[in-house]
Order: C-alpha cells, then sequence, then structure tokens
C-alpha cells in the first residue's frame, strides 16, 4: 500500500468534497430526473496531471474512501485491454479496500460489497466480439451485464465510474455513449488523463448531459518538487529531445535510425555506469519503438544486438507478438531493452526508463505527450535523492527530425497545467415544492420550478457522425491539373465509343458544332522513336560520372547535425547543435535510386540499369578502382549513391536524349464538329466557336483572355484534349507524353513554330511534374508557356503570370504578367 503524496492529498479531498455534495443531492432526491440533474451538475469530474503524477494513487483512493462513506460499486475504464491488468495490479496491491473483480466470470450480485470494482474496457461491454456478446447475455451462471445493474440498484448500490487516459477511452460515438448514459447511468463519474487537451471529453461530456464538468489540475511542478527543491521527486525535472539533419544532397543517404539507435545506446551505457558508480543497484530499461514494417521488430533486434546487447536482455511487444508477461517488464532486470510499436506508449508505466529512441513519426501532440509521459518516471529507488544531471533527465531519440517539433509542442502543454481545485457547482439547490423534494436548476439567482423531466440540454444529444459538415464550396476550385487529367482518362473510352455514332446521327437535344473553315486541319505531334537502342547510347555516352562523383560512390557514412532540445526548463526549448558522422543507408539508397529507374515510362528499367552500370564501371577502371568495377554489389551500391546524392543527373541527360532522338509528325486531322449535351457559350477565337465543356475554372478565364485580345495577336485557339490521335504533344525526359492545354495561332510568332504557340495552365506549380512540364520542349512549337493565376481566389486582385524554371534554385518561379500582345517572344 502507498500513501498518497502529501500535494497529492488537496486535490483527493477536493474530488471527495464534490462527490459528498452530490450524494447529499440524491439523499434528498425523489426521483430520477432529480438525480440526473445532480449528476449533471455536480457527479463529474476530470483530473488532469502529467504521467508520472500518480493519477491512479489519486482516483484509487477516491474509489477507496469515497465507499467507506456510500455504498458504490466502481466500473473502471482502461482503454486498452493491455492495460487492464495493469490498472488490477495497482488496485490490488495499493487499495485494499477494493475489491476487484471480473465482470467477464464473477457477476453475481449476491455478496457484493461497497467497493467492489470491475476493471474492463468500452469494446468489452459495446462491440461486437463474442467476449462482449456474452457479457450482455444471461447465462446459466450470470446474469447479463445489464440485469447485474439493475440487481445492485435494487440492492441500493450506486454507480461510480472511473475512465482511465480518458483522452483515449471515452468516446461520443453511440454505443459507448448508450452504454454512458443510458445504462451505466453512473451517479458518480471521474475522467484522469495526462493529456492537457481535453476537447475530446468536452464531446464526451455534451453528449452524455454532463452541464458542469469539474476540473481538478494537478501542475507538474509538485510533482518533480514534492520531496523538496533539487531531490528527486515521483516525475524527472526535464526531457531531452535528440534529432537528425543534413543537406538536402545527403538527407536520402544518412541512415537516422542507425544514428539515432547508436545515440540512445551510448546515453543508456553512460546512465547504467552513473546509477552503479552511485551504489544504486537499478538496471535502466530503454525502449525502442519502430516503424509498422513487417521485418521492423527483427530489424532493430538485429541492430542492438550489434550494439552488444543480449538476445535474452531484448524483449518484444506489438500487437503481432504480445508478450504475456508485459507488465512485469517494468519490474524484471533481466530485461533491457523493450521493442514496442504503437500500444505500449500508451499508458504503461516503466519508471526504469531513461532512454527512448523512435524510429515513428511524431505528429500528434497527444501522441507525443504519451512518449514523454513513458520517460518521464522516476524509479522508486532514485526518490528522495539528490541526483546527478544525468540522471535528472528522460531522452527522446529521434529518427524523423519532423518529430521534434511534436515534442516541443508536447512538453508546452503538459507545462500549461496550472494547480486547480474545484467546487461544488453553485447552479443547483434542493427545493421543497407541494410537499416533495426536488434538485433545482438556479437560472438568475432563482430554482427552475419544474416537475417532470430535465430540460432537453441537460440530457444532451449524441454528436454528428463524423464527415456529416458539408465541404466547404471552394474547395473543388483546388482541385489539381493531375486530377482533372486523371479524369479525363476516365471517360475517354466513353466518348470514342459513342463518337462514330453522333458523327452521323446526332442525338435529339445534342448540340453540334462544326469547326471554322479557315481553322486548322491538324497539328504536329512529338514521339520517340521504336527503336531505343540509339537512346540507351546516348544515355550511356552522355551521363556525367566525373572525378567527385565517383568518390561519392565510394562514401560509408555522411556528416549530419545533431540538435539537442531540452523541455520543462523554460518557456522556448533550449538546443544545442553539433555535427557527427551517420553511416549510410545503402538499402534506402538502393531503394530510391530503383524508384529513379522505374520512373522512366518508354525504356526498360533493367535495360536502362545495365548501360548506366557500364559505364560507371569504365569510369572506375579508369581511374584506378577497378576492384569497384569487379564486384556487382560495390557497384551498384556506388549507382545508387550517385544517383539519389545527384537526383537531376539522370532525369538531365534522358531530357537531353529524348530531344534528340525524338521527331515530330502530323497528327491525325482534328473531329469536323464537337457535340455538347447542352449549350455551350459562343467564343469568338476558338476554331469550334465555342468554349468547351470541359475546362476548368481557372482554364475558362485563360480562354477569356485568349477570346477577348484587344491586340489581335491571337488568331485562333484550340483546346487541346490529352490523349488523342490528333492531340498535340510534347516528349518528356521519361519517355511519357505532355499534353499542354491549349494550342494558340499568334500572329507575328516565328514561321518556324509555324506561329503556333503551347499553353499550360497549372494550379500548382510546384511539384516535379510543373518543373518538367516548365522546361521541356517541342521540336517545332518550343516550349509550352505555363501560365498560373496569382490571388485566384480573390477575383478582383486575381492575375495570370508567366512561369519559369529557376534553374539556380531548381524550381518554378513566377516570372512575369500574362499579355497577349507578348505571345510572340514567349
Amino acid at each position: 500500500m502507498i500513501a498518497p503524496k502529501p500535494f497529492q492529498q488537496p486535490y483527493i479531498a477536493n474530488i471527495l468534497d464534490l462527490f459528498r455534495a452530490a450524494k447529499g443531492y440524491y439523499d434528498e432526491a425523489i426521483g430520477p430526473a432529480d438525480q440526473r440533474r445532480a449528476f449533471s451538475y455536480n457527479g463529474a469530474v476530470l483530473l488532469k496531471a502529467p504521467t508520472g503524477a500518480g493519477k491512479t494513487i489519486m482516483a484509487g483512493t477516491v474509489a477507496e474512501k469515497f465507499a467507506t462513506e456510500e455504498k458504490v460499486v466502481w466500473f473502471w475504464f482502461a482503454p486498452f485491454k493491455g492495460l487492464v491488468g495493469q490498472a488490477g495490479m495497482s488496485l490490488r496491491d495499493h487499495h485494499p479496500g477494493l475489491r476487484v473483480r471480473d465482470l467477464a466470470s464473477d457477476r453475481q450480485t449476491n455478496g457484493t460489497r461497497s467497493g467492489d470494482t470491475f476493471i474492463l474496457t468500452w469494446a468489452s461491454v459495446v462491440s461486437r466480439a463474442a467476449d462482449a456478446r456474452k457479457v450482455r447475455q444471461d447465462g446459466e451462471r450470470f446474469p447479463s451485464f445489464d440485469e447485474m445493474l439493475e440487481e445492485l440498484r435494487a440492492d441500493g448500490f450506486r454507480i461510480g465510474v472511473v475512465i482511465d487516459e480518458a483522452h483515449h477511452g471515452i468516446s461520443s460515438t453511440s454505443q459507448s455513449m448508450e452504454l454512458y448514459r443510458d445504462l451505466l447511468a453512473p451517479d458518480y463519474s471521474l475522467m484522469i488523463t495526462a493529456t492537457p487537451d481535453d476537447s475530446d471529453a468536452e464531446k464526451f461530456t455534451k453528449a452524455a448531459g454532463i452541464m458542469e464538468l469539474h476540473r481538478v489540475t494537478v501542475a507538474r511542478i509538485e510533482a518533480v518538487e514534492c520531496n523538496g527543491p533539487g531531490v528527486a521527486g515521483l516525475i524527472k525535472p526535464g526531457v531531452k529531445s535528440i534529432a537528425y539533419i543534413s543537406p538536402p544532397d545527403q538527407a536520402a543517404l544518412a541512415d537516422f535510425e542507425a544514428a539515432a539507435l547508436q545515440d540512445a545506446c551510448t546515453t543508456h551505457a553512460r546512465i547504467k555506469q552513473e546509477l552503479a558508480s552511485m551504489g544504486v543497484n537499478l538496471v535502466p530499461l530503454m525502449l525502442v519503438q519502430v516503424g509498422s514494417g513487417a521485418g521492423a521488430v527483427d530489424e532493430a533486434k538485429v541492430a542492438l544486438k550489434g550494439l552488444g546487447f543480449a538476445e535474452e536482455s531484448i524483449a518484444v511487444h506489438t500487437a503481432k507478438e504480445p508478450d504475456e508477461n508485459f507488465l512485469s517488464i517494468a519490474h524484471n532486470e533481466e530485461v533491457e531493452v523493450l521493442i514496442f510499436k504503437m500500444a505500449a506508449a500508451l499508458g504503461f508505466d516503466a519508471p526504469r526508463a531513461f532512454v527512448m529512441a523512435s524510429m515513428r513519426a511524431i505528429k500528434d501532440t497527444d501522441f507525443g505527450t504519451q512518449l514523454v509521459g513513458r520517460i518521464m518516471r522516476v524509479h522508486r529507488r532514485l526518490q528522495g535523492r539528490e541526483l546527478p544531471p544525468l540522471l535528472r533527465e528522460g531522452y527522446l531519440f529521434l529518427a524523423d527530425s519532423d518529430s521534434q517539433a511534436g515534442i516541443t509542442a508536447a512538453a508546452e502543454k503538459i507545462n500549461k497545467l496550472k494547480s486547480q481545485l474545484t467546487q461544488t457547482s453553485p447552479f443547483t439547490m434542493i427545493t421543497r415544492v407541494a410537499g416533495g423534494t426536488q434538485v433545482q436548476v438556479v437560472t438568475n439567482n432563482q430554482p427552475d420550478l419544474r416537475l417532470d423531466e430535465p430540460d432537453e440540454e441537460a440530457v444532451g444529444q449524441l454528436p454528428k457522425p463524423a464527415g456529416a459538415e458539408r465541404i466547404p464550396a471552394g474547395k473543388a476550385v483546388e482541385t489539381s491539373q493531375e486530377m482533372l487529367d486523371l479524369l479525363d482518362q476516365v471517360t475517354e473510352a466513353a466518348r470514342e465509343e459513342d463518337r462514330a455514332r453522333r458523327e452521323e446521327h446526332p442525338a435529339e437535344g445534342i448540340h453540334r458544332y462544326e469547326r471554322k473553315k479557315e481553322a486548322p486541319m491538324r497539328f504536329r505531334t512529338q514521339e520517340l522513336p521504336l527503336e531505343i537502342d540509339d537512346l540507351l547510347e546516348c544515355i550511356q555516352q552522355q551521363v556525367k560520372f566525373d572525378d567527385a562523383k565517383l568518390l561519392q560512390g565510394l562514401a560509408s557514412d555522411v556528416q549530419i547535425i545533431r540538435v539537442e532540445r531540452g523541455h520543462f526548463r523554460g518557456v522556448v526549448a533550449e538546443e544545442e547543435r553539433s555535427i557527427i558522422k551517420a553511416r549510410i543507408d545503402i538499402e534506402k539508397a538502393e531503394r530510391q535510386a530503383q524508384a529513379m529507374l522505374l520512373r522512366q515510362q518508354y525504356l526498360s528499367a533493367k535495360e536502362l540499369l545495365d548501360h548506366l552500370l557500364k559505364r560507371l564501371a569504365k569510369e572506375f577502371v579508369n581511374h584506378g578502382f577497378g576492384e569497384v568495377a569487379d564486384d556487382e554489389d560495390r557497384l551498384e551500391a556506388a549507382l545508387a549513391l550517385i544517383l539519389v546524392r545527384h537526383p537531376n543527373l539522370l532525369s538531365d541527360v534522358e531530357k537531353e536524349c529524348a530531344a534528340r532522338f525524338s521527331t515530330t509528325r502530323e497528327a491525325e486531322p482534328l473531329p469536323g464538329f464537337i457535340e455538347s449535351a447542352t449549350a455551350l457559350n459562343a467564343s469568338h477565337r476558338n476554331i469550334y466557336g465555342v468554349f468547351p465543356g470541359d475546362l476548368n475554372p481557372w482554364e475558362v478565364e485563360f480562354a477569356k483572355l485568349l477570346d477577348n485580345d484587344p491586340t489581335g495577336t491571337v488568331l485562333w485557339w484550340h483546346r487541346n484534349p490529352p490523349r488523342k490521335k490528333y492531340s498535340v504533344a510534347i516528349v518528356r525526359p521519361d519517355g511519357g507524353r505532355f499534353f499542354p492545354d491549349f494550342v494558340v495561332g499568334v500572329r507575328g510568332r516565328s514561321l518556324s513554330k509555324d506561329g503556333i504557340l503551347l499553353v499550360e495552365t497549372k494550379h500548382a506549380i510546384g511539384s516535379v511534374d510543373s518543373q518538367i512540364k516548365a522546361v521541356v520542349e517541342h521540336k517545332d512549337y518550343g516550349a509550352a508557356l505555363m501560365i498560373h493565376w496569382k490571388d485566384w481566389i480573390e477575383p478582383k486582385k486575381r492575375m495570370a503570370m508567366t512561369v519559369r524554371y529557376n534553374p539556380r534554385k531548381d524550381k518554378n518561379e513566377l516570372d512575369a504578367v500574362f499579355r497577349c500582345e507578348s505571345m510572340p517572344t514567349y
């Protein structure tokens, strides 16, 4: 049994006072409506405290003490099945006044006594799983859960509910809410959480008809200094997060996971040594959170054994590999490392843990709070001691540098917790009306004298299902050009199928628009030759493997920046930076290089790889590294490192060779007419005399600019559909084809370009696809002019801008305001 710490006692007393006040209302109330009204204002409390501050001890003490004053049975909800045992162990060890019972095997009400506590999960009583169905049905030995509650109430018991880890355990969904509100209908409800953001609790309490949720909050500093300033309390004074970043050209090469694990192991060893030098007989526990990949656990095991850990000192706990002795890991000092995925991060008590290495991205602040919580506790053997600086911190090593922001946000949230007590609601009172006793809600200093059911607001309503809100009207405007292209592909087959029939016999109500007689009949399209040998040979000969790239291909490590931040010490996280070496992740580089080769749409990735390796081997031989050229694995690894470090190397040579070997030819004639099921708006300069119906909003606006050209520069314009036999295409470096949105006849444009300008309108200009479209050129018509609408969402300010590719920055940039009269020079 553990006696509550002095700092915990005022919070325990505060919650007990609230429940006593509620009990007073219940004892005086006559009808169910009065009881629910009393609960709505005085029966529910949310206890918020940092992980390690003793929330379970405080909640257990409240339940234990109150059971000596009230005839109450408790239902203690854990968020996950794995934490049911942990909660049961804590209650049995520390609160002998609470008799822990198992709902699945013990539902007899005979012999029930005040303080009996059933530990369960929501899923065990509301799920459609077989176990939940058994609990809710009468059996030969036990009544159903529903009937048991009726019998308990009939025997004079009141119902108390404790919701542990409330940020995960509560829900406003219909099943759990119906159980809580309609079946359990608790008289006392205590929610406990380490997550300061209690928006989920707000949703829950609103749906449950809780009009006033009482908040009791424990500040972090109280748990840190509960044994006095400078003396170890229940939780550590600080947490340090360590992340790793590198220059962009090396980010794809560095093995950040290996760096985080190595760094974590080094710190773990230092902590182990420090404990031994202090004479503290304690083996620290290192936590390793792996990703969701199938082989992640095995890879971590191999790495840890390579760093000196014995097989028997490594434990694993995942959903697929649950450790039967999971709850004992915290106390079993033969286990020095615990590998886990998600579940162990949520609510698992690990007071031996100082160090965690996380291989997963931590974007969610609440999950970051949970991770920090796993290494914040102070082991009982260290509490009350003056500790050296190394042991006063928890250490979180992050393979994903973006996760550090989530940890910082989590620390800031925890720091915002300020000590807070509650008081009985001033909005309820007991009145005697017509000889009876009622609980009334006070409004404007006057009781609301109603004799029937409570108001609907006090009962609460279930929230709308997720996704019920309408999508904002402006959302469709943000659809990317790629999505429009995809829609074109989906509908193209149907269009082709109907074309022949419509040419001869247009259906009734179909609008037909003839091509103008003066309009061009056909255009020229670009394509690559069917024979690819010359193209492959060109790539092999032109790829630039210079001395620097050859050396980079032989590298085994890279320099990265180690970023260490201290949390909880002040408002702004402290930060220290240092340069360290990290091993190159060859497998990761080879996967990324393979993806580059597979982007090639016209050439076989295998043939392209063979030609690149042949050229690279020749260069290594010429530079005196024949042993590399003779080792197939080293040669492929070297190529991968070069391609990943220089991502434009392959695309540049592909572009050069594609331009050299591509040819143009006349496309098939344009259709003599187009048809539409609805009437189309008339156009002055479109070759069919209308604005086609498949234009998206920004294409419509650009077409209007062409149509209303006051200078006479625009002679005609045509909507260039993708993947038609009569369409204009430009060959991309990867061998694919690009179909600009518009073909425009321009007065004064060079005759060598047939007086034609190709135009592409783009909503998003920063993608790799947009960069490619900005630089590729049609052999006859030149590069397509790219147009972007600046300030599109503000019609009075929107402006058509030309886009240019900046090779120095390797990005597209807005260039100048589009002018029709400037089209001859584009």
